[in-house]
């Protein structure tokens, strides 16, 4: 698995070819390079994603978060009044941003699952208007069933399962998802951890589908290159030319 630092150093080896000059003759700061990399590396993997017609198709972005923590929240904070001896628990620290939204699949830590049967069992997706529906079902099978829902605060993804008369005591779940930033994934805190601050985001991990790879370098190159020439205290050629005459990407 590549680091940042590693797909950075990539990127100035593409650019090198592009333009037909050293890396050292192109001056493109690495906060720079990264924003970019980052954002189309998300907007191609949803197309990417959209083109193979399912997101589980799309290995090279998958990634499993295998225990996260819950946590009781309180009556006025969940979808609906739960019924006596079941109660809403949400994910202990918002989700990473998930492209679409919603996980792939959102499952139980076994052996930590009364009534399991230290089986692995998988939550159905609900919209949170829909939720008391859901666990209201006059069919028991229905109303016994494991759910949950996702809210968004701003920029932030809470999950929520509701523990109910079968299945309680629920205390993690895992999910699989694709992530805008897998970073976010890397980082996020497992069960019984911290959340984790690197010392530098140039050592994090940068997972990127060797489908989409050459697409995102090219976009990147081109979005730097605009915004460079916006700037005259940029020189992406540093040469003897302002940006504007320089003759830019080999054709």
């Amino acid at each position: 698995m590549d680091t940042v630092r590693y797909v950075i150093n990539a990127f100035r080896h593409y650019a090198e070819d592009r333009t037909g000059r050293t890396s050292d003759d192109i001056t493109m700061p690495n906060p720079l390079i990264y924003y970019y990399l980052n954002m189309y590396r998300q907007t191609e993997t949803a197309k990417f994603n959209r083109q193979l017609g399912t997101i589980g198709q799309s290995a090279g972005t998958i990634q499993t978060i295998p225990c996260l923590e819950l946590e009781k929240v309180d009556v006025v904070e969940s979808p609906f009044v739960p019924a006596t001896g079941c109660y809403f628990q949400k994910t202990k620290y918002p989700l990473p941003s998930m492209i679409d939204g919603l996980p792939i699949q959102v499952t139980t830590v076994a052996p930590d699952c009364q009534n399991c049967n230290k089986e692995i069992r998988e939550f159905t997706y609900v919209p949170w208007p829909n939720f008391q529906y859901a666990v209201n079902s006059r069919i028991e099978a229905q109303s016994t069933a494991l759910y949950y829902t996702i809210k968004n605060y701003g920029s932030k993804t809470d999950l929520y399962i509701y523990s109910n008369s079968k299945f309680d005591e629920i205390k993690a779940i895992a999910i699989t998802l694709v992530a805008k930033n897998p970073i976010e994934v890397i980082n996020y805190p497992k069960c019984g951890e911290a959340i984790k601050k690197p010392c530098s985001y140039l050592d994090d991990k940068f997972i990127i589908d060797p489908e989409i790879e050459a697409q995102v370098f090219e976009l990147t190159l081109r979005s730097i290159q605009n915004t460079m020439r916006g700037n005259p205290a940029f020189d992406v050629f540093n040469n003897t030319l302002p940006d504007a005459m320089s003759p830019g990407l080999k054709r």
